[in-house]
């Protein structure tokens, strides 16, 4: 029984290549962020760099619970945490206590980025509509790096170490393998165990890709390409009512066009269908509505939109959308 225990400071990519282990190995994947909405439902105000001592330890006891409970079933699991130096040593002395004490072993990935990476990615639509406690505020983001040592190592042996802004996610999931042996824990019996880790699985990819379609109709409601920009792939193709679009410069300026045309204008999309997806592309259609001020009256349009979708460098993206009357 193995725990991967990969840590490293917020935005560095900790979720996007827990997942991808997760995907090749079949392990659990017990990320820290699970357990921020149960504990701020206690504690709703705290809030990083400085948060309630309670809320913390509530944390603390409720990830502990979930790994004590994955050990004791003799689950090899993926956890994750933002480490930051001696204050967190004690926490991560229990889990390696509770873990080898099942007969387990403690595989540490250290992951590391320069602060304008962090800083670059700390803000993208896709950590906000995750709606799980994610920091996406780069003041917050600055605070916790002047206040907390958040690039220190983990008192073990063996650290795997892994600079994200030099490799992908599914590589360095790859390296994790490597350096821990852990490929032999893929299992290729299709036995019910797989099969539920297989429908959850399916469950989270269509819970990321609803994340992502709402956080990119708020993106559009603001008016702003700037936070459009990174929802569409840069070679994205884009068929709207009045033509076709090429490229992100066309597309930028086909959006800008259409908030000149139309004042206050609020667009929503719904009756979302999922036509197909998996980890790497997905499509779906849906009705789109766009309600504003057009020459002075208020005007409004529906009709049908097709998007697919793609993980590009860990990321979604659209490739094309197409709006039809």
């Amino acid at each position: 029984m193995n725990l991967v225990f990969i840590y490293g400071p917020p935005a560095v990519g900790k979720t996007t290549i827990g997942r991808e282990l997760a995907a090749l190995t079949g392990y659990r994947f017990f990320y820290n962020h699970l357990t921020v909405p149960a504990a701020k439902a206690i504690f709703p105000d705290s809030q990083e760099p400085h948060p309630n001592p309670a809320y913390t330890q509530l944390l603390h006891s409720l990830r502990l619970t979930g790994l004590e409970a994955a050990a004791a079933a003799g689950l090899d699991t993926i956890f994750t945490i933002a480490y930051s130096g001696a204050v967190d040593d004690p926490f991560i002395t229990r889990i390696v206590d509770v873990f080898e004490s099942h007969g387990g072993k403690v595989h540490f990935a250290e992951l590391h980025a320069p602060e304008d990476e962090l800083f670059r990615h700390v803000a993208e639509p896709e950590r906000e509509a995750l709606h799980m406690g994610k920091m996406t505020d780069p003041k917050r983001l600055q605070a916790l790096l002047e206040t907390r040592n958040m690039f220190c190592t983990v008192p073990y042996s063996n650290v795997l170490k892994l600079d994200t802004s030099k490799i992908k996610p599914r590589q360095a999931a790859q390296k994790i393998i490597e350096k821990f042996g852990l490929a032999t824990q893929i299992s290729t019996n299709k036995n019910k165990d797989n099969e539920m880790s297989e429908k959850n699985e399916d469950h989270a990819v269509l819970d990321e890709l609803s994340g992502f379609l709402k956080a990119y109709e708020r993106a559009a409601n603001s008016r702003v390409f700037a936070k459009v920009d990174p929802f569409i792939a840069t070679d994205a193709s884009f068929w709207f009512t009045n033509g076709m679009f090429n490229g992100k410069v066309a597309i930028k300026k086909a959006f800008e066009d259409t908030w000149k045309t139309i004042e206050n204008e609020s667009y929503s999309i719904s009756n979302v269908q999922w036509i197909f997806s998996d980890r790497q592309t997905a499509s779906c259609t849906y009705t789109f509505k766009s309600d504003g001020i057009v020459d002075g009256r208020r005007q409004t349009y529906e009709g049908k939109g097709t998007n697919i979708l793609a993980r590009i460098d860990g990321k979604w993206q659209i490739v094309h959308e197409h709006l039809s009357k």
